[in-house]
């Protein structure tokens, strides 16, 4: 994509008021990316976008992230992560006709012809 930089990474955070091991948390995805677009590390909370996205297929992404400690027992958290997918210039226009036939007489030096469709 020339000329933007897209969001390819994006984080979220939790945090465990024990000390020591019982403080560390770690996270996963547990619903709402049934086609692998997203990945997690689980030690940082980073999620990166691991396939190409397109928002005319998908334009809402709603995951569910659970994080949790390394404690005896094990706390866990969970919480909705939203991602909306912009839309861009992806597609090329396409006449809406393959062949357009104008009929222009020849007395007229001047004339307005028909208008041409195309959609992208």
């Amino acid at each position: 994509m020339k000329g933007k930089e897209f969001l390819k990474k994006m984080y979220v955070s939790a945090n465990d008021m024990d000390s020591g091991v019982n403080s560390l948390v770690r996270y996963s995805i547990k619903a709402g990316n049934d086609a692998y677009c997203f990945a997690i590390e689980d030690d940082t909370g980073i999620i990166t976008v691991i396939k190409n996205l397109d928002r005319e297929k998908v334009a809402n992404y709603q995951l569910t992230v659970s994080a949790w400690d390394l404690g005896t027992p094990t706390n866990t958290a969970v919480a909705q992560v939203v991602i909306h997918v912009s839309d861009v210039n992806d597609n090329s226009p396409i006449f809406t006709q393959d062949n357009y036939t104008v009929v222009v007489q020849k007395m007229y030096q001047r004339c307005v012809l028909p208008q041409l469709n195309s959609i992208s």
